[in-house]
C-alpha cells in the first residue's frame, strides 16, 4: 500500500475500535445493572492504564446486599401471609418497610401487639447486619381520639408508636439506639384520602425507612 495512504488503514482501525467501545457502553448502560456497568468501566480503565475506582465498586456491592435483604423480607412477608398488612419498597434513597396498624397496634394504642413480634424480629435481623441509619415514622388517619385516650392528639399517638418500635429494636433486640430516628407525622402525611374506612386504614401505618448507602 502506498505509504501516503497507510494512515487511512490506521485511522479506520481506530474508528472501528471506538465504534465498538461506544456500542459496548451503550449496551451496558441500558441492559446491565449499575454494578455490572461499573465493573466494565473499571476493567477498561485498568486496560488503558487508569486506576479502577474500587471504593465505588464496594459501595455498589453494599447496595446490592441491601436489595437482597429487601427481597428476603418480601419473601418472609409472603410466606407469613401478611401481605395485606405489609410491603417493602426499594428506591435509590431508602428501603421502605410499610405496615398497617392492625399488624402491630390495637386501635388508639401504642403498645406493640405480640402478633407483630415475628415480623419485627425478622426485620431486626436485617437491620442488625447493616450499618445503615433507620428512620421510624408513625402515621395516623384524621379521626380525633376519644376523650379517654391517654394521648392528646394523633400526632402524639404516631410518635409514641414510633418510639414503641424503636424500644423493641433497642431493648429487646439490643440494636444500638444511635441508629434510629423517631418521627411522628400524625394525620399530616396520608397516602390516601380519609374518606372511607379502607383509606383510613391505609393511613394508619408505620413506615421504617432504612437509608441506603450513597454511591
Amino acid at each position: 500500500m502506498n505509504s501516503e495512504k497507510s494512515w487511512l488503514l490506521t485511522y479506520s482501525n481506530l474508528m472501528t475500535i471506538f465504534l465498538v467501545f461506544f456500542m459496548l457502553l451503550y449496551v451496558f448502560s441500558h441492559y446491565a445493572d449499575e454494578e455490572q456497568f461499573e465493573s466494565v468501566i473499571n476493567v477498561l480503565q485498568a486496560e488503558v492504564g487508569g486506576t479502577p475506582d474500587t471504593r465505588r465498586l464496594d459501595k455498589l456491592g453494599i447496595r446490592r446486599e441491601e436489595e437482597n435483604m429487601a427481597h428476603l423480607l418480601n419473601v418472609f412477608i409472603e410466606d407469613s401471609g401478611i401481605r395485606r398488612f405489609a410491603e417493602v419498597k426499594v428506591d435509590k434513597a431508602d428501603i421502605r418497610v410499610v405496615f398497617a396498624e392492625p399488624l402491630a397496634f390495637d386501635s388508639g394504642r401504642a403498645e406493640v401487639k405480640p402478633s407483630a413480634l415475628p415480623f419485627l424480629e425478622k426485620l431486626a435481623g436485617i437491620i442488625r447486619n447493616i450499618p445503615n441509619q433507620v428512620v421510624i415514622e408513625g402515621h395516623t388517619d384524621n379521626v380525633p381520639l376519644s376523650s379517654a385516650s391517654p394521648y392528646s392528639s394523633n400526632w402524639e399517638l404516631s410518635l409514641e408508636r414510633a418510639f414503641s418500635i424503636i424500644h423493641y429494636f433497642t431493648i429487646v433486640e439490643t440494636i444500638a439506639g444511635r441508629r434510629f430516628i423517631p418521627v411522628g407525622f400524625g394525620e399530616y402525611r396520608p397516602v390516601a384520602p380519609n374518606d372511607t374506612p379502607e383509606n383510613r386504614e391505609k393511613n394508619r401505618r408505620i413506615e421504617i425507612r432504612i437509608k441506603r448507602s450513597e454511591v
